[in-house]
Parts: C-alpha cells; sequence; structure tokens
C-alpha cells in the first residue's frame, strides 16, 4: 500500500499530506502503528515521525495521551505541520524540529516508537532529505535504545519495525542498556515466504516474550488476510 504520488492518503479519521516528504508512505508505518499497544500511555513520542503517520494513529487510539513528533527533516516538517493542524487531535499533537540526538525532555515517556531507516548497504541518493531519511545517518537502533534508556518511564514501552535480517543487532543494542523485547511479531509478506519485517516491543521487565506472526497479503495480490484487515481496519478506508 504504498503511496508514490503527492495526493493525499485518506484515512478514515484523517487525511496524510504527503507533497514535501522524501519518503512516502508505506505498510511498514501502517503496522508498527496498528500494532502499538498505546491504551495505557499518557505521554508518547514518535521519533522521526516524518508526515506524522505513526503520532496520528496513536492519537486516534488513545483519546487521553499528549504526544510528541520528533523530526530532523524540514521537509517531512511541512507535511508533519498540515497533517496535525488539520486533524481532530492538533491540540494533543506536539510537532519539534530536532535532532532526537539533542533532544532531551526531562519528562518521561510511557512509549517511545520509530520507524528507523535501515538501509545500511544500499547506494545513498542524491537527495540529502531521502539519505537522511532511508540511512542510517544518527537514527538507528543503537542510538535508539540509548535514547530509551534515558527517556523510557519505568513502566514505558519501545516500539520499532525492522528487516528481520537485524533482529539479533537489534536485541544486542537494546539489551546493552537494559532493555528486553516482551512481544515480538514475524512480518510475512505472503504465506509461502519468509519473515521479512518483525515488529518489536521492548521494556525495562526481563520476561518471556510473546512471539506472533502475521501474513499480510494471500496468495493474489491486495487480497488481504484477515488478520492484517482486523489489525488496521480502524485506519484503513478501504476495510
Amino acid at each position: 500500500m504504498n503511496q508514490k504520488s503527492h495526493k493525499p492518503f485518506h484515512f478514515k479519521q484523517f487525511t496524510l499530506n504527503q507533497k514535501f516528504a522524501a519518503m512516502k508512505i508505506g505498510t511498514d508505518g501502517i503496522l508498527l502503528g496498528a500494532w502499538a499497544n498505546c491504551q495505557d500511555c499518557k505521554h508518547m513520542i514518535d521519533v522521526g515521525t516524518g508526515t506524522g503517520v505513526i503520532a496520528l494513529m496513536l492519537a486516534q487510539k488513545n483519546s487521553n495521551a499528549e504526544i510528541d513528533a520528533l523530526e530532523i527533516d524540514h521537509n517531512a516538517i511541512k507535511d508533519a505541520k498540515r497533517n496535525f493542524e488539520t486533524s481532530p487531535w492538533k491540540n494533543r499533537l506536539t510537532l519539534i524540529h530536532e535532532d532526537f540526538s539533542k533532544w532531551n525532555n526531562k519528562n518521561r515517556y510511557d512509549l517511545i516508537i520509530s520507524n528507523p531507516p535501515f538501509f545500511k548497504n544500499s547506494l545513498k541518493p542524491n537527495d540529502d532529505s531521502r539519505a537522511i531519511a532511508r540511512h542510517v545517518k544518527s537514527l538507528n537502533s543503537k542510538s535508539l535504545s540509548k535514547f530509551a534508556f534515558t527517556q523510557l518511564s519505568s513502566n514505558g514501552r519501545v516500539y520499532l519495525i525492522a528487516p528481520i535480517h537485524q533482529l539479533n543487532e537489534i536485541k544486542i543494542h537494546f539489551f546493552e542498556n537494559h532493555l528486553y523485547p516482551s512481544r515480538v511479531c514475524l512480518v510475512k509478506p505472503k504465506p509461502y515466504k519468509e519473515p521479512h519485517r518483525v515488529l518489536l516491543e521492548f521494556r525495562r521487565e526481563k520476561i518471556e516474550p510473546v512471539v506472533d506472526t502475521i501474513v499480510i497479503e494471500n496468495d493474489t495480490r491486495h487480497e488481504y488476510t484477515d488478520d492484517y484487515k482486523k489489525l488496521t481496519r480502524e485506519f484503513y478506508t478501504i476495510f
């Protein structure tokens, strides 16, 4: 469900403008925003918010939460600003134009979420905005785990999505900062294919993680599975 044009993408309760941001909306962000459990969270932050889609999803899911959205790229900020201002939750969304490595809020967050860039080994594009969005310049699992260690509340949770081949590396970085997986969801594009993404929840408490699998499509393209529909139907207009 990638949206490659500049046309707004309409969800059930909000519209996403993506005229300026280098990275357009994709399945990864929607999966993460839908999968994250935010019901008991009062203060949340979306690190590298881009167009703001995950922050908007969290605002829809939790009517009491205050949400910070951190973004370094000035083009993405333009889109996120408009998307927040035209949403029903603009009074609970705070957009911050800042490098997350320099962000130090005295308050602690009950939920930290990020759909980080992970294209480590691909060629960097000429457009610096795309380089910021797609490559590990500052926002990566190591720096994100350090950020979470200092900014997460005692009972808080961290959520991210990543390529499956980076799972062990991510776990090591979070272990080093005393954060441990509590939920793991393997994402398969089709039933007969191997998982290509993994959804992760981390906590300060070391517990036995709940491991699950979700398949996005059945054999036919755009024929979505019941599990994927159930997870995302409060957002997508087609379900």
